[in-house]
């Protein structure tokens, strides 16, 4: 049975996440605004885990996929947070992309290589065979998102 209240609340989350992002990017480099991010990320990692204790950890079936990437995002920004980020990859029902997104920050943040080569500027643990398991999670190959994410 989905939570709609529950749902909501996650979703005005990230439109707060988002909104302080795109200020962020669009501030050219001011404190400020990087300030305020940490701000922000420190009290959603509050309302995280206040939902966990709650609610339970969500799923699909509490919020439905879009909450559930709703609450995927604001978990991923939880870079301060690791045991966090594990414990929510084991016990939420997160897309494979999604997993393959949050595993790669998690293992980049714990200072491992990375899995699935979704991070920038970080190493890959196994390039050779680094398509293959972007394909097993649903991602394109590693030189598509490569040119798709390209900086010019």
């Amino acid at each position: 049975m989905k939570d709609i209240r529950l749902k909501k609340r996650i979703e005005e989350m990230v439109k707060v996440d988002q909104e302080a992002r795109t200020q962020a990017k669009n501030s050219r480099g001011l404190q400020i605004p990087n300030i305020l991010i940490y701000t922000l990320d420190s009290s959603h990692n509050y309302w995280i885990h206040k939902i966990i204790q709650q609610y339970g950890y969500p799923t699909s079936k509490m919020v439905g996929a879009d909450g559930m990437k709703s609450f995927w995002l604001l978990v991923q920004h939880q870079d301060f947070d690791l045991e966090l980020q594990e414990s929510c990859l084991k016990n939420c029902d997160f897309a494979l992309q999604e997993q393959a997104y949050l595993t790669d920050r998690i293992c980049v943040n714990s200072g491992k290589k990375q899995i699935y080569g979704t991070q920038f500027n970080s190493p890959i643990e196994d390039e050779k065979n680094v398509n293959e398991k972007r394909s097993k999670m649903g991602l394109s190959t590693i030189e598509e998102y490569l040119k798709g994410n390209s900086r010019t």
